[in-house]
Order: C-alpha cells, then structure tokens, then sequence
C-alpha cells in the first residue's frame, strides 16, 4: 500500500516517512488506476443522458412556456434548467465516495482526484460540472465540447478538458 500524501510504501496505519494517516484515507492502489477510455466514458454519458437529462428536459418543457424555441425546439431558459438539474446530479454524485452517476455504476468507471487516486471534494466536482457545462454551451457555436470529451483519447492521464480544470480523471472501477 502507497501512502495518499507522499507515494511512500507502507504497511502501518501511519505512513512512516510523512506521518499520514493510511487506512481510511486516499489510497492510490486501493482502486484501479486503469484509464476509464473514451468509449466507457461516452457510454456513460449517455446513460446520464437517458437517466436524468430526458426526464429533466420533458419535465422542464411541461411546466415551462413554449415562447422563445431555439433550434432544437426548447428556449434557452429551457436548456439552461436541464443543465442546473443535470450539474446538481453531477456535483452531488461525483462528490460522494462512490464518485460515481448511475452511468458510471453501469459501465464501472469512477471519477477521482488525479493526484491522491482518492474521492472528488465538492470544489473539485462544481469545477468539473462548470467547466464541462460551459464547454457544452460554447460547442454550439465553436465545437469546444466536441475537443473536450475527445481530449482523453492523446491524453497520457486519459483526461478530459473539463478533468484537465478539476484535477480529476476517469478510472475503471
């Protein structure tokens, strides 16, 4: 076992080069640190999709008005709530020490901290959310979501744009 702070290896509670607390804590070899690839991490987002962002959407349609359809056929103050709604299912999950959504469990991946292989904070998991959001916002006119979620296919970390901003990286779980 590796200690979360220092790397060191230990076999105690307490890492004897740094003094860390082991047990219980951010353990780098505790969980696989096999890069989640692009395939399980789309699928994934697409089982979110399914999972959360259809419900929220047809919810949202029906108890918002229909005046100021885009060119999908919802308003911006539509898209805008499925996105709060998706972010909120995000955040809170990807926070949790599962660090996983419903579309993660389903195809075993985690999201954790690049650097101690543990748990996202809250910070870390509101970054990931606004950077992705606002990437996903910006595709419309200049494709940046489509470079972003594409990103962890050369990257030596298997991460995104938006894990690039958090700290944070996709792992099978």
């Amino acid at each position: 076992m590796n200690c979360p702070t220092c790397g060191s290896p230990t076999n105690s509670k307490f890492c004897s080069t740094c003094g860390q607390e082991v047990s219980g804590g951010a353990n780098p070899s505790a969980f696989s640190t096999t890069k989640a690839g692009f395939w399980r991490r789309a699928g994934a987002t697409v089982l979110d999709g399914i999972i959360v962002g259809l419900p929220a959407s047809i919810v949202i349609s029906l108890v918002t008005s229909n005046g100021g359809k885009g060119t999908l056929g919802i308003s911006t103050a539509q898209y805008l709530l499925a996105l709060a709604v998706i972010g909120i299912y995000q955040v809170q999950l990807l926070a949790s020490p599962a660090g996983q959504t419903l579309g993660d469990k389903i195809l075993k991946i985690k999201v954790v901290d690049l650097s101690t292989g543990g748990s996202l904070t809250s910070t870390q998991s509101l970054k990931r959310w606004i950077a992705s959001a606002l990437m996903n916002v910006l595709s419309v006119i200049f494709l940046i979501g489509i470079i972003d979620v594409l990103w962890c296919l050369w990257d030596k970390d298997g991460q995104t744009l938006h894990d690039k901003f958090a700290g944070t990286t996709a792992v099978k779980a």
